[in-house]
């Protein structure tokens, strides 16, 4: 796995914040006082020192830290002078808030219950869960989580197939560092239980440059009810207007965002935590179903750790789209931003859409009622059980006086009655659970499993014992195909996060600012690389394919299967073919990396020296030719250069070579020797070759022992 240090100056770390990372402005502000510093220090001054080494400014010397708190100061001062009017953000805020509050509402409640159903620690001692809803979202989770969703960048011009592999090593590393793992499994966790899931991707660490992901709890989050996805289509016809989201955060927290510049007057936030907010509620719901008590309110920290709802509300304000960071109730503004993202920076991932509507279908949307019928079920079959076992009984009031016992209901009891009852005592007889009990609920399962394609092969047992060999494949290859479209749905959210992740890049990547450096395994040991902004940001966006592992795979080897056939048949009609590119195209597909392949067929010398030549073709000059080289290799490897006027001479000039072999078999490459590298001669590769290369030779000075050098 590759990976990357970064070489940038360090910032002051915001730790302990929940929104770690930097936004919009505040990261421009830093960037900018970055690049004044390197311009006042002079062309021999290093961009390492910026932060915390001092700068010689002529004169006098500035410590680099107490100039970063003099300008946060001097910034905090000129935002006091110059106060906006938020009254009217203020009631617009206000009035989405509650709109979007009144809308969801129902719905939170709604899902508290089905929490309680999904582990519900407080039921009833007495009583047993039907643990269905659990058992079916857990095993839709873990076949989709399993099912890996791969990222592969590809360039959209020519040249740009670097750029595209340097993405391809940086997502790798990128995913790692992002805790991408947690949030993907808390992503689709949302996604199966709720029916969509939200990740925030807008703050780019400028400790690890990595963008920071940001699971966003269904529970906190407020939209647009009008809104059918977060950004809608590609007119934006069904996106949110606005959107937002509640926090938690302490004074200190507080004290230390303003210090950095992003919030303002954080001495006014006065109101605690409000127990009769929502957010607050559906946390103390949540808590419920796992057990605890509600015996923590009015219990509050005090000094730094006193704790404070903290807004975060995105909205357009004066036509464009703002983040606005409010406390006391929403009646202050610690912050307001414009975004500089193309959409909001929210990632919504459904598992079951449905066509213009927001929630789609959830898992519990379907096997809710099931549970509860289920549970209702086995609950009664367990007392009537009971009281099979522990009947109640008939009694002589004759000879047995005591009446208490007729009092209240209870198992092992006894009933007096006036007369004869046999022998004194005789059990009273109970209808034993019917047969259609077991037949209910047997149908209830089958229901929750033909709706979430998840039958008990899929879940681990078989409760046929005669289910064929034949039975089960079909029904595999079944469940196989239901789960294949959840995975490509995700593939839209996947796409969309991975688009906003190099969006990110674009924005906050800066030039002569930034490098990370990348450690790749290569063929003959590791081997380090610098990716400046150059290395992965391209001219024109890259395309970005999204692929499931399984899906993925089993295509590659179908395609593996049907070019291995293909090849052998080729190779048996044609002693021209390419063996050498077959032999690597088929390792490509056999799932091979790069380095793997070239560790079993390393480069020949003609690629290596077509690569060398192509760098030379970078800067528009033409590399000499030599009439005995490899063209075929040469053309193959030169059409991936970057284009200029020199390429295109140059490749003309290698099929005029090509032309001088045919008309010279003599000058034509050894087939010995392309035999052995696994290169057949073709048609025009036929002949007499001369003598291998000399290796000890320069490239321009190659000849063969019969002919002299022809220089075209």
């Amino acid at each position: 796995m590759p990976k990357t240090k970064s070489k940038t100056p360090k910032m002051k770390s915001k730790k302990g914040i929940s929104n770690k990372g930097v936004v919009m402005d505040e990261y421009d502000q830093k960037m900018a006082k970055m690049k004044s510093k390197i311009q006042d220090g002079g062309n021999n001054m290093s961009s390492d020192i910026i932060e915390g080494e001092t700068v010689d400014d002529g004169d006098e010397k500035i410590e680099g830290e107490d100039s970063k708190k003099l300008e946060a100061q001097n910034k905090k001062a000129n935002k006091k002078d110059v106060k906006e009017d938020y009254t009217a953000l203020l009631s617009q805020i206000n009035a989405e808030y509650e709109i979007a509050r009144r809308f969801l509402k129902p719905k939170w409640d709604v899902w508290a219950s089905r929490l309680r159903l999904y582990n519900n620690q407080r039921k009833d001692v007495d009583a047993i869960g039907d643990p269905l809803l659990f058992t079916i979202h857990q095993t839709v989770l873990a076949s989709l989580y399993d099912d890996k969703l791969t990222v592969e960048f590809e360039g959209r011009e020519r040249g740009d197939d670097e750029t595209a592999e340097n993405l391809n090593i940086l997502a790798l590393y990128d995913a790692e560092q992002m805790g991408k793992e947690k949030v993907d499994y808390d992503w689709m966790w949302d996604a199966g239980f709720f029916g969509r899931g939200i990740v925030k991707l807008q703050e780019f660490d400028p400790d690890t440059l990595t963008p920071v992901l940001e699971n966003i709890d269904p529970f906190c989050f407020f939209r647009d009810p009008k809104a059918k996805s977060v950004n809608g289509d590609q007119k934006q016809r069904g996106a949110a207007q606005y959107l937002g989201y509640e926090i938690v955060m302490t004074r200190r927290q507080l004290q230390e965002m303003e210090d950095d510049g992003v919030y303002s007057d954080t001495e006014k936030v006065k109101d605690g935590l409000n127990y009769n907010n929502d957010s607050e509620i559906n946390k103390r719901l949540r808590n419920e179903a796992q057990g605890y008590t509600d015996d923590m309110k009015g219990v509050e920290s005090s000094g730094d750790n006193a704790s404070f709802q903290i807004t975060e509300w995105y909205t357009y304000w004066k036509g464009k789209k703002h983040l606005i960071t409010l406390a006391n109730n929403r009646t202050l503004v610690l912050r307001c931003t414009e975004l500089k993202t193309a959409g909001w920076p929210f990632h919504d991932r459904p598992l079951y859409p449905m066509a213009n509507s927001w929630d789609g279908v959830s898992i519990c949307d379907l096997v809710e009622d099931k549970q509860r019928a289920r549970a209702i079920l086995q609950n009664l079959s367990l007392k009537g059980v009971k009281a099979t076992l522990y009947p109640s009984y008939l009694y002589n009031s004759n000879i047995i006086k005591n009446k208490a016992s007729i009092a209240k209901f209870q198992f092992n009891k006894f009933v007096g009655v006036k007369g004869n009852v046999a022998g004194a005592v005789q059990p009273i007889e109970r209808k034993a659970p019917e047969s259609s009990v077991t037949w209910i609920l047997s149908v209830l399962d089958h229901a929750a499993q033909q709706a979430t394609a998840t039958p008990d092969i899929q879940q681990g047992s078989i409760t046929e014992k005669n289910k064929s060999a034949t039975e089960i494949a079909k029904v595999s290859q079944g469940v196989d195909t239901r789960y294949s479209l959840s995975a490509k749905i995700f593939g839209w959210s996947e796409k969309a996060l991975w688009k906003g992740w190099y969006e990110m890049y674009q924005i906050y990547y800066k030039d002569g600012i930034h490098t990370k450096t990348v450690r790749i395994a290569g063929a003959l040991g590791p081997v380090w690389k610098d990716l400046d902004r150059k290395d992965i940001v391209a001219n024109v966006s890259p395309d970005i394919i999204i692929e499931s592992k399984i899906l993925s795979d089993a295509k590659r080897m179908n395609k593996l299967n049907i070019f291995t056939t293909w090849f052998n048949q080729a190779v048996a009609m044609d002693g021209g073919t390419n063996k050498r590119f077959a032999l690597k195209y088929m390792g490509k597909l056999a799932g091979l990396s790069t380095d793997e392949i070239n560790r079993l067929l390393p480069k020949t010398f003609d690629e290596y020296e077509a690569e060398q030549e192509n760098l030379i073709l970078a800067k528009n000059k033409l590399p000499k030719l030599t009439i005995s080289q490899n063209h075929i290799v040469h053309i193959e490897l030169h059409s991936r250069a970057e284009d200029t006027p020199a390429k295109a001479a140059h490749i003309k000039m290698h099929y005029m070579a090509l032309f001088g072999q045919r008309e010279n078999p003599a000058l034509a490459p050894n087939p010995a020797t392309l035999a052995q590298n696994g290169q057949g001669p073709s048609p025009m590769e036929q002949g007499t070759a001369p003598a291998p290369r000399d290796m000890a030779q320069s490239p321009l000075q190659l000849q063969s022992n019969n002919t002299q050098p022809q220089q075209l």
